[in-house]
C-alpha cells in the first residue's frame, strides 16, 4: 500500500503542484489523480519521486504494510 498523504507532504513541504508533479513524472494531471486516488504508481514513477523528493525511505511509503498504519 503506498502512503499518498506522505507523497502529498513531500509535495508542500517542496511547493510541488500536483501539475507540475505530473508533468516531472511524464504522465498527465489526470493519470496521477487516477494514481493518487487508487494508490497504484509504477516503478519507474516510484523512482522518479524517490529522486525528485530525496526520499531516505521508500519502503516505508511505497511499500507500506497497511496493517501496521
Amino acid at each position: 500500500m503506498i502512503l499518498i498523504n506522505e507523497i502529498k507532504g513531500y509535495m508542500a513541504r517542496d511547493g510541488i503542484t500536483q501539475k507540475e508533479l505530473a508533468e516531472m513524472l511524464g504522465i498527465s494531471i489526470r493519470t496521477l489523480s487516477y494514481r493518487f486516488e487508487n494508490k497504484n504508481f509504477g516503478a519507474d514513477e516510484m523512482y522518479k519521486m524517490i529522486k525528485i523528493f530525496k526520499i531516505e525511505n521508500p519502503s516505508a511509503i511505497f511499500f507500506a504494510d497497511e496493517v501496521t498504519r
